[in-house]
């Protein structure tokens, strides 16, 4: 796990939640399924910064586990460049470019940004030294995934 107190902190396996944030082989993860037998914990949980990557691990209920401290910013969609780089603003004016994701997000954001322009709001999170837009939200648009992947 990383050594990085700013970007980790510890607790009791036993703590962390269905739909709560744990770092499992070094990356950042939220939970999707817990069992607890025997004082153990087994989870099984996504990669928030990498789409479709799950881990599993079982621990005993005491042991201590590192939980992702992880930023999160709203940028405005400033426009996507050659249909692969999202263009992003934030509330302070500075600009910054990244992936537009791959898969039906990317394409859900590209769709919300030919209606839209740049009405659209992108969600980024980060963790260390990555970063990556995992939802949006649109005016009117229900179908966006904004917010709901942040309830710890």
């Amino acid at each position: 796990m990383s050594e990085d107190t700013d970007s980790v902190y510890y607790c009791s396996a036993s703590l962390i939640s269905k739909r709560g944030l744990i770092v499992l082989n070094k990356r950042p993860c939220r939970v999707s399924e817990i069992k607890e037998e025997d004082g153990k914990v087994h989870m099984v949980a996504h990669d928030i910064l990498i789409e479709d990557k799950e881990y599993q691990s079982t621990f005993a209920s005491d042991d201590e586990v590192g939980v992702p401290v992880v930023d999160r910013k709203n940028y405005q969609l400033q426009k996507i460049i050659k249909g692969k780089t999202l263009l992003l603003k934030s509330d302070d004016g500075k600009e910054k470019e990244m992936a537009l994701p791959i898969g039906d997000l990317g394409e859900e954001i590209q769709r919300a940004f030919e209606k839209y322009g740049k009405e659209v709001m992108v969600l980024v999170i980060s963790w260390e030294n990555e970063e990556a837009a995992i939802s949006f939200k649109a005016p009117e648009e229900d179908e966006g995934e904004m917010y709901d992947e942040e309830e710890e």
